[in-house]
């Protein structure tokens, strides 16, 4: 996948994360297996429909929206909040909506990580003058998946539920420091989000889910 940062074609209309989408596409969704795009469809099936089954297990990427901040869930719930109606794929430009939507997009949204690869950009019809909804990396809106999470579970039934969440974070908050300079300042604002367990709401969510 370090081809999609080197490529020299990036330098166009096409950038690396494009490219990047393309790679967890061919390598780690099958495309090269079975030569087609796996879709929400084939994830998220309603459990009405009797003659379909899932063909992966349950897997819900989050993305955070450029505009406000906000967790955008790759379910069909959240892209029909947004009226999610386009989408770039494999180089070039795709009609698709909740239920058709490549895997590939979501993951690539996930992984859109500010200055390193750029947003992802779905075509919307909720608002005619601004058709364009751009993502960045979910981790600066709900690093750990919890509020997404929690959100999917309290709807489900029966009870008792279980919420395993696994923190790879290795550094140590408490450990004393000097104060940061300001060359710190600029990059730690734009991953201290990915660092907090707690974003404002889930605390309240998990008061709702637990009660």
């Amino acid at each position: 996948m370090a081809g999609a940062f080197l490529n020299p074609k990036t330098r166009g209309p096409i950038d690396r994360g494009d490219f990047l989408e393309c790679a967890f596409d061919d390598r780690l969704l099958g495309y090269e297996r079975r030569k087609r795009s796996l879709t929400s469809g084939e994830v998220f099936v309603s459990p009405e429909d009797k003659e379909r089954k899932p063909l992966v297990p349950l897997w819900v990427a989050n993305a955070t929206v450029f505009a406000n901040g906000s967790v955008f869930p790759f379910h069909p719930q959240g892209m029909e909040r947004y009226q999610i109606v386009g989408c770039t794929h494999r180089l070039g430009k795709l009609k698709a909506g909740s239920n058709d939507l490549p895997l590939a997009v979501a993951m690539k949204a996930s992984a859109s990580f500010p200055t390193l690869i750029p947003a992802t950009t779905l075509e919307s019809s909720f608002d005619p003058d601004k058709r364009f909804l751009h993502l960045f990396d979910g981790g600066l809106s709900d690093n750990l998946g919890i509020y997404t999470a929690l959100n999917m579970l309290a709807k489900t039934q029966p009870k008792p539920k279980l919420l395993i969440v696994i923190d790879a974070y290795k550094g140590n908050p408490d450990c004393p420091s000097p104060n940061p300079r300001t060359r710190q300042i600029f990059p730690r604002s734009e991953c201290a989000p990915l660092q907090s367990p707690w974003t404002p709401g889930i605390s309240d969510i998990a008061r709702q889910f637990i009660n």
